[in-house]
């Protein structure tokens, strides 16, 4: 979705072979490859931005669901938030489950495993909260002032994550709760 706002081209790379032919594209054109749902990949998409800690644990309660929270500047500034899988905690899963030893080679398993090692596999995705997001600060001061407008912002903004979370692979995604929330927090708005 960012990348279709900022008009961006995106490949998907989870298909055969993406992956190394854009790799060789972009060396031949002199293009850049940013590999989203990686360290760097991230790093070079979204800027860090350090959240008070008790901001980020009501965040944290109130949109996760297993993603880590991270505090970012990133454009455009109409989007409150992203949920970007962290693929290199998915292949550490894929690695250490018990079948992957019946699938590859135990040289390429253990050379893979040495990679990963280092990879912490504890979140399956990252939650991006964009702070340039007007609409992300008027929740976070109207939390800071203990305005009850904050609660319902929060969950209207959990139940967007969800929405643009679809088709991430995540199975704790309450979809039904999400619409349910959506359309509650709208009716409150028009019957106010």
């Amino acid at each position: 979705m960012r990348f279709r706002a900022l008009q961006i081209p995106l490949a998907k790379g989870d298909r055969y072979a993406v992956v190394p032919f854009l790799r060789a594209w972009c060396a031949q054109k002199g293009g850049r490859l940013v590999e989203v749902g990686t360290l760097q990949g991230n790093g070079a998409l979204f800027t860090p931005v350090g959240l008070d800690a008790d901001e980020a644990r009501w965040l944290e309660t109130h949109l996760c669901n297993g993603e880590r929270l991270v505090g970012a500047r990133f454009a455009p500034p109409e989007l409150p938030l992203l949920v970007v899988p962290d693929h290199e905690a998915q292949l550490k899963a894929r690695l250490e489950a018990d079948e992957a030893d019946s699938r590859i080679s135990v040289a390429a398993l253990r050379l893979a495993r040495a990679f990963t090692e280092k990879v912490d596999g504890s979140h399956p995705a990252r939650l991006f909260v964009n702070l340039d997001c007007p609409a992300v600060q008027a929740m976070l001061d109207a939390r800071e002032a203990g305005r009850p407008e904050a609660e319902a912002a929060v969950r209207a903004l959990w139940a967007m994550k969800v929405l643009l979370a679809q088709g991430q692979d995540q199975p704790d995604l309450d979809l039904k709760g999400a619409l349910a929330i959506l359309q509650t927090t709208l009716l409150g708005l028009v019957n106010a």
